[in-house]
């Protein structure tokens, strides 16, 4: 896999230099949005929990855009987990997760992860 930073967006491409994943995050005032673009499966979920955790450490509202994602592995579920706990432990803090495509949420719902999360 190779990564590389570009605009405030971390870009995994595999090795034959294809597309993967694509992480960016913007900052405003008091929250961070999370755009995340490809399949989130287990070679790069990873790489997702550490860009999460890494805007979960220092913002209490976080939108997460999921509405490029084509593909979520039980791996990035579990990251998104461990984020939620951290939240659910702060006063006035929220994740969102925003415009999921029908296939990703079928899948949340599958799991019955979609009462765990606010889905807008």
């Amino acid at each position: 896999m190779e990564r590389n930073y570009e605009k405030n967006s971390l870009i995994i491409r595999d090795s034959n230099g294809d597309f993967k994943l694509s992480i960016s995050t913007k900052y405003n005032n008091d929250s961070s949005l999370i755009k995340v673009s490809g399949e989130l499966s287990s070679d790069v979920s990873h790489d997702f929990e550490d860009e999460l955790m890494a805007v979960v450490t220092v913002r209490d509202n976080i939108d997460l855009d999921l509405s490029d994602v084509t593909k979520i592995s039980s791996v990035a579920l579990r990251a998104l987990l461990s984020a939620q706990q951290i939240i659910d432990e702060r006063d006035n803090a929220s994740l969102r997760i925003l415009n999921m495509r029908k296939e990703v949420l079928g899948f949340f719902e599958e799991k019955g992860f979609d009462d765990l999360f606010i889905i807008v």
